[in-house]
């Protein structure tokens, strides 16, 4: 068809839209959507049937979806269920159904939901057992009509579909949403429908993490779960995408759109691998045996952890990590800390040992380290009294993140401008200073000076100094172009980078600016500057 898959299609655009799984071209979960996903999924625990906890409980996790779904369901099904690495509590009901599209479900009194609930009913489980969905669906024949406003109409339809899942289910809590797979192999206009149903599921994200009340996830009346991508389906047939998927003729049966048993294998691969891997969905998929005790592990500038990148300053939070506090005195940095170390194994299965900066009994801080492949994860920590805890992230070449002056991620960055003068000279000056009367950092606005002075940003963050080239990288204050000079490593800080970037005098009398800062397609959490 020649058309690139959403997550690679990054910054791009298709037919106007924005592509990315994610906002601002971003295939990871913004932070706060992101730790939002974590505390959600921590709630998650074995119910009874009245929806108390109780140990000997279930945690349920259901299917929604059209005929594609369910035989992709439930060949998962039988796989998992099989899977040893399995929580024995958690129950898997495939309540997917033929022939019953997206507005086949969109209406409360729909025989859809009938269904379902006799199918939980033979499971042995109940209503208020039901904590997790995966919802995959899509308009009759992958008719959409006319982009955008197709996909929007299953937007709102998928939207619908999850607010009435969360009144039927009064403890649904995490919704993961896939989009089609491959379907031009049943003709063009099904092949467009399949590709343009991936901005219904990005644009539904989207509108919860911008604050659709529609949306809402926090609170005993909140009225739709928490929403994120599952795994992304899509490829351009025998085209490989990004990460090598393709969809060929043998993967799907005679009508070119209901997959073959190649096919239920390869999303039933995917699906696993995502519960398994994911940091929101593998402290309740996975046996506590496996998991040990949950660590979680973010970016140390952003707090973002879907990703996390080679030689990046990362921190893990989880408890009993060290049965003291320590911090690196010498360089190299130390791989064990009070007796405490960190184990890094990738999806090659090598395994390397961690620089640490910091531990604690809630805390360590330490490095990616180098040559980890991409892909998922383990991150394994051992204190000092042979308490183990671990948690799974995913690696990429790059994963940007800026720090900021508060270290929370967000308001002004911890960074520095450098006013350059005609006659040479240099000067650095503050970007940022606590005020005691706010009790918090402030911005200290920026003055451009006369057109013969230069002024650049110098910004510092971790997950940087692997992008592919200078001219990946780019910036904007408050939608304003900014050139960038350089990203790299620090050099003077282990796991520290540096981006420098010059700002426009167009931004004169602008005041507060967002700096938006993109990484080979991959956006990093937004700071906030002031220009005079």
């Amino acid at each position: 068809m020649g058309l690139i898959p959403i997550p690679d299609l990054g910054t791009g655009l298709y037919q106007g839209p924005q592509g990315s799984l994610y906002p601002n071209g971003s295939n990871t979960r913004p932070a706060a959507h992101e730790s939002a996903g974590i505390q959600q999924a921590l709630a998650v625990r074995p119910l009874d049937t009245n929806g108390q906890p109780d140990a000997q409980g279930r945690v349920v996790l259901i299917s929604i979806g059209m005929s594609n779904t369910t035989q992709e369901f439930q060949t998962f099904k039988a796989v998992a269920d099989a899977d040893q690495d399995k929580n024995s509590r958690l129950v898997i009901v495939d309540g997917a159904q033929g022939g019953v599209d997206a507005l086949g479900w969109a209406s409360p009194d729909a025989p859809s939901w009938s269904r379902l609930a006799s199918r939980l009913s033979s499971a042995g489980v109940s209503a208020p057992q039901v904590q997790v969905v995966w919802l995959k669906e899509q308009l009759r024949g992958d008719d959409l009509g006319t982009f955008p406003a197709g996909a929007a109409r299953l937007r709102d339809a998928l939207r619908d579909i999850l607010r009435i899942a969360r009144s039927k289910y009064p403890n649904l809590r995490l919704a993961y949403v896939s989009s089609r797979t491959y379907g031009a192999y049943s003709g063009g206009g099904r092949g467009s429908g399949a590709y343009e149903s991936g901005f219904a599921v990005k644009w539904l994200v989207e509108d919860q993490i911008k604050g659709d009340p529609l949306l809402a996830y926090t609170g005993s009346a909140a009225p739709a779960p928490w929403i994120a991508w599952g795994p992304y389906l899509w490829a351009d047939g025998l085209t490989p995408r990004s990460d090598g998927l393709t969809w060929a003729c043998s993967d799907f049966n005679d009508d070119g759109i209901h997959p073959a048993l190649n096919g239920r294998q390869k999303v039933t691969q995917m699906l696993l691998s995502f519960f398994k891997n994911d940091s929101v969905a593998r402290s309740w998929f996975l046996a506590p045996s496996v998991i040990g005790s949950p660590v979680t592990t973010v970016s140390a500038a952003s707090f973002n952890g879907a990703t996390l990148a080679s030689e990046a300053i990362v921190a893990a939070f989880g408890s009993g990590l060290a049965t003291a506090t320590a911090s690196a005195t010498t360089a190299p940095l130390p791989t064990a800390l009070a007796g405490t170390n960190v184990k890094v194994r990738d999806s090659t299965g090598a395994e390397r040992l961690a620089p640490l900066f910091f531990v604690s009994p809630t805390q360590v801080n330490y490095q990616i380290p180098a040559g980890v492949a991409p892909g998922p994860a383990t991150i394994t920590i051992t204190s000092s009294d042979g308490a183990v805890s671990s948690g799974a992230t995913q690696i990429a070449p790059v994963a940007p993140g800026l720090f900021s002056a508060n270290a929370s991620g967000q308001g002004a960055p911890a960074a520095t401008a450098l006013r350059v003068k005609a006659d040479g000279s240099q000067s650095f000056e503050p970007v940022a200073q606590f005020d005691p009367a706010q009790n918090k950092f402030v911005a200290i606005p920026l003055d451009l000076g006369p057109e013969t002075d230069q002024v650049f940003l110098i910004l510092f963050g971790t997950g940087i100094r692997n992008r592919s080239t200078l001219s990946a990288v780019s910036a904007k204050f408050g939608g304003v172009d900014g050139q960038v000079t350089f990203a790299d490593a620090q050099g003077g800080f282990v796991g520290l980078d540096q981006v420098n970037l010059r700002l426009s005098r167009s931004l004169i009398g602008r005041g507060e600016v967002d700096v938006a800062l993109i990484v080979d397609g991959q956006a990093a959490n937004p700071v906030r500057i002031v220009i005079r």
